[in-house]
């Protein structure tokens, strides 16, 4: 007999168990009264144009190879940031390539690439793309190689020619 109440003191526990998480579901899904506060959602906001420019993201120059037999020396001229890559070298870096929309822009945001002293190529993203010219912000090219922007790339130079290419 004690047998049987254990059993059904257990039975009995089940079902209690089953029947609160039934109330409490209901709960849950149940409206909110008056004066409660409401949950919100967020709606995506769309961006405006000005801002969409630069949604892009960051592209970043993390490695050079310099197979030209000169020096190379890259600068940032927004930031101020120089990396310099002897002759026939891999060398680590971190240096941005800057954003600019248009011609006054580039002027000042643009990263230079110099082989042997002399300023061969100037680079800058513009709308998604990373572009390049050998006089400033005149025939833009898009760079050879990987040229879409966001992300990590490899740079590789030549004596007449450069590429770049992902990271990893």
């Amino acid at each position: 007999m004690v047998q049987k109440r254990a059993s059904s003191k257990k039975s009995a526990t089940r079902v209690s168990k089953k029947s609160t998480l039934k109330r409490t579901a209901a709960k849950k899904s149940a409206p909110k009264r008056g004066g409660a506060k409401k949950s919100v959602t967020a709606k995506s906001k769309s961006v405006p144009k000005k801002k969409a420019k630069f949604a892009f993201g960051v592209t970043t120059i993390t490695s050079i190879s310099n197979y030209s037999s000169s020096n190379a020396k890259l600068t940032n001229t927004q930031y101020g940031n120089v990396v310099n890559a002897p002759p026939n070298d891999a060398t680590p870096s971190r240096i941005e390539i800057p954003w600019a929309d248009d011609a006054a822009t580039a002027w000042d945001r643009h990263l230079t690439i110099e082989i042997g002293g002399t300023p061969k190529y100037y680079l800058f993203q513009k709308s998604g793309v990373v572009v390049y010219c050998t006089t400033l912000v005149e025939n833009l090219k898009a760079i050879p190689g990987y040229s879409q922007g966001d992300g990590e790339r490899i740079l590789t130079l030549r004596s007449e020619t450069f590429e770049i290419e992902r990271s990893g």
